[in-house]
């Protein structure tokens, strides 16, 4: 049993951990004048210069096709700025206002023509390699800038941003540009109830619906899930709501159980999560979870609860398993960074009520028939967690996450997890992850895997993955007859599909699995056919469409 000692030096180096990783965020001065340019249009090749666009306001859109933000982004400037100030002939005072969408990705241009088609760009630039963005002093996207161009051949920044505001920002900074000779720049009321009102930000809905399978011949399991979300300004959220089925042929080791028989057993689990996230400062964001479930977890409980129900039902003190359970959590992020670094400390809390395991012990002289007992039924686990995104350059991305994990009557688990995506081409994208956990007194689990990517057309795209798995063995103290898993070895091989349509995305993966058990002790003899070597097929499927 962990001592409160142990648990607060736990969390003492968890907190140096956070201490010594978190880097300091940075800052940078615009300069007063906007570098001239002169970058070709993203289909026809026509030089485009910062001339071109004298006596107006420009407002500058760097993006990417690989840059998830820059997608929200880039819809709600070309909507609530481009869309915008042409239906009102410009600013309260006249001036045009033009956005100028950047590319910065010279690789890969089916996906920049659909990112493009997409998000509704009416006027795209190429800047390959970033040559522009970098003379404006940008390392990430999206980066906007605002340009005043009444005062030709002088060309002032007013404006500029790694990351995305919303689009009041840049209203409040447009709306205030007048013509050269305009002499006040006080707005009437009525001009500025009608900035007030255009700020709204377009709501994005999107829905979700997913199933995945794992089939073996004795074993059948199943999840499908159904998602909703919004997203408006800085405010997303989702409601998931899923269910799962397990189907298992439950066979007793004859050797070491006399006392159970054979029999088909199928269990319903369902759940219910709703999230929310809610940008707090242009760096800060606050995120929030939360689930509730009811039944079996994964196949080994349903195993071990009808094990316990066939040979003591009988008993006047057995009553039968209600696993069910609840968790929330929170997340603090921040963009120490512009665009391309991220740290997010989170914390989640879990309340499972488990099926417990069941015994009667042997008699004793003082005590000769003793009562049957049960092992512990409730679980409370405490979980800290720092996670680190990096984009370390425009084609290599990592993550680092570390977890600390507190449960009811077991030691610390440490946690690590990490992957690194490296666009190798026009066409491909190689992922590795990788994972490692600690628990005293002798858990060992550590993982390793790989996926490439091939791009067949602008929507199409294939994947060959592989994983392996191994662990020392479960740590097992919630019941009086172990019903530890040995050590445990996995191998897995995958193929993919992808679609990748405009409002709607549609994947689909079969993947081999083979599990490998270690010998058991003596103890676990009893589930002997529960933990046999198998051989898995994983079937995963989702489609996602944005509303």
């Amino acid at each position: 049993m962990t001592s409160p000692q142990l648990r607060l030096r736990s969390l003492a180096v968890f907190a140096l951990v956070l201490s010594l990783l978190l880097p300091s965020s940075s800052s940078f001065a615009a300069p007063t004048d906007a570098p001239a340019f002169e970058l070709p249009k993203w289909e026809t090749g026509e030089k485009v210069k910062l001339s071109d666009f004298a006596g107006e306001v420009v407002v500058l859109d760097f993006f990417a096709y690989w840059c998830v933000p820059c997608k929200r982004a880039s819809q709600e400037v070309e909507s609530g700025i481009q869309k915008f100030y042409a239906g009102k002939k410009g600013n309260p005072h006249g001036v045009p206002v033009r956005v100028v969408s950047i590319n910065i990705e010279k690789d890969n241009p089916k996906l920049t023509s659909q990112f493009i088609k997409q998000a509704g760009l009416e006027f795209a630039l190429n800047d390959f390699d970033g040559a522009l963005l970098e003379k404006f002093g940008g390392a990430g996207t999206p980066f906007l800038v605002v340009i005043d161009g009444t005062r030709a051949p002088e060309f002032r920044v007013l404006y500029k941003h790694a990351g995305f505001e919303g689009t009041k920002k840049l209203r409040q900074i447009i709306d205030g540009v007048m013509p050269r000779k305009t002499a006040s720049v006080r707005l009437t009321s009525r001009r500025s109830a009608s900035i007030e009102e255009a700020t709204a930000a377009p709501t994005t809905r999107e829905g979700e619906v997913s199933f995945d399978a794992m089939l073996a011949s004795d074993v059948q399991t199943t999840s499908t899930s159904i998602r909703y979300g919004e997203s408006k300004g800085d405010t997303t959220w989702n409601a998931r709501f899923t269910y799962n089925s397990i189907a298992e042929d439950y066979e007793p080791f004859r050797a070491f159980d006399f006392q159970t028989s054979a029999r088909s057993l199928y269990e319903s689990y369902f759940a219910g999560q709703a999230d929310l996230r809610r940008k707090l400062h242009d760096t800060l964001t606050l995120s929030g979870s939360a689930t509730v479930y009811d039944g079996f977890t994964d196949y080994r409980s349903l195993w071990f609860s009808e094990y316990y129900r066939q040979r003591f039902s009988a008993d006047p003190l057995y009553y039968p398993s209600n696993p069910q359970g609840f968790s929330a959590s929170t997340g603090l992020r921040w963009e120490y960074q512009p665009t391309t670094g991220f740290a997010e400390a989170g914390f989640a809390y879990a309340y499972d009520q488990i099926a417990p395991g069941w015994d009667l012990p042997d008699g004793t002289a003082e005590n000769p028939t003793p009562n049957l007992e049960h092992g512990r039924d409730l679980l409370h686990t405490f979980s800290p967690s720092l996670r680190f995104e990096n984009v370390l350059t425009r084609r290599i991305r990592t993550l680092h996450e570390f977890q600390l994990t507190l449960t009811t009557d077991r030691d610390s688990r440490y946690s690590y997890r990490g992957s690194v995506n490296v666009a190798l081409g026009e066409r491909w994208v190689w992922r590795t992850s990788g994972g490692y956990t600690h628990e005293d007194p002798a858990l060992r689990a550590w993982n390793v895997g790989a996926t490439m990517e091939f791009e067949i057309t602008s929507q199409w795209l294939v994947n060959v993955s592989g994983l392996y798995y191994h662990d020392t063995g479960e740590i097992e103290n919630s019941s009086l007859l172990s019903t530890a898993g040995p050590g445990l070895q996995t191998y897995q091989t995958g193929l993919g599909l992808r679609y990748l349509g405009e409002r709607n995305s549609f994947s689909l993966s079969v993947s081999p699995m083979w599990s490998q058990y270690e010998a058991l002790e003596v103890g676990t003899r009893p589930f002997t056919n529960l933990y046999k070597d198998r051989t898995w097929i994983l079937v995963q499927t989702a489609w996602n469409i944005e509303i």
